[in-house]
């Protein structure tokens, strides 16, 4: 899975948190790099998106990633949700969008639900 922030405390929480639950994990710090790590056939099967990130934003990402078709279960990352961000997320082709603030144990549920749902696509598309 990939973890795109700019923030430093924030990626490694993320990071730690990740690798805790046994996910391998590719850290970004840029738009730029996340998008790098998505274009191959052999893309990580999850994104965490910080909504600012340097280069490309986590919103822009997700519009990349959802006009290219590309099967990558995209959280979106926000300092805060509101209704617009939310509905502008999902519009730009996020699957998720959750606040930068949630508990660990909330966002390694959405994690979890994320790659049962990139699974049950790869089943169905079989």
């Amino acid at each position: 899975m990939l973890i795109a922030d700019e923030d430093p405390v924030r990626r490694l929480m993320l990071y730690d948190l990740l690798s805790r639950a046994g996910f391998a994990v590719v850290v970004c710090e840029s738009g730029m790099e996340a998008i790098r790590e998505l274009r191959p056939l052999d893309h990580p099967p999850l994104a965490i998106l910080s909504e600012n990130l340097r280069g490309m934003g986590g919103r822009e990402i997700c519009e990349r990633m959802r006009d290219a078709a590309k099967e990558v279960y995209l959280i979106l990352n926000c300092e805060r949700v509101t209704s617009d961000i939310l509905a502008a997320g999902l519009d730009a082709g996020a699957d998720h969008v959750s606040a930068a603030s949630a508990p660990e144990v909330e966002l390694l549920a959405y994690v979890k639900a994320g790659l049962r749902a990139v699974v049950r696509r790869q089943v169905a598309t079989q």
